[in-house]
């Protein structure tokens, strides 16, 4: 039978390039944090329902991992996507910056001396 509770955080890892929250496992109605805790440990070895990528986010296992997790677990991780949007609609938290223009193809922001 499938784990219901991995159903629901894969319904939201797939809007999410393949990543959850901590903070969506737990908010789980039917407790799921407890069982991903320990899957989570059991796939450090590479075996299990879930991956760790960074601190408070994992990916559900068989995601690809998407070319620019690096920017998007930290932002996930602060709430950048379940943060409100400001009066004017924006986003309250965005990631800025060379990260940010690197993953549009933005520029050269990096000099080089050679």
């Amino acid at each position: 039978m499938a784990d219901a509770p991995l159903e629901r955080l894969s319904v939201i890892a797939e809007q999410r390039w393949g990543l959850f929250t901590t903070a969506q496992a737990v908010h789980d109605p039917s407790g799921c944090h407890y069982r991903c805790r320990s899957q989570a440990a059991v796939s450090d070895g590479g075996v299990g329902a879930i991956e760790r990528v960074a601190h408070g986010v994992s990916r559900i296992a068989g995601a690809p991992v998407a070319e620019h997790e690096t920017i998007y677990a930290p932002w996930l991780a602060l709430g950048g996507a379940t943060a409100h949007r400001t009066g004017t609609g924006m986003a309250a938290l965005v990631a800025a910056g060379t990260p940010v223009a690197a993953v549009h193809g933005i520029g050269d922001f990096l000099l080089d001396f050679d």
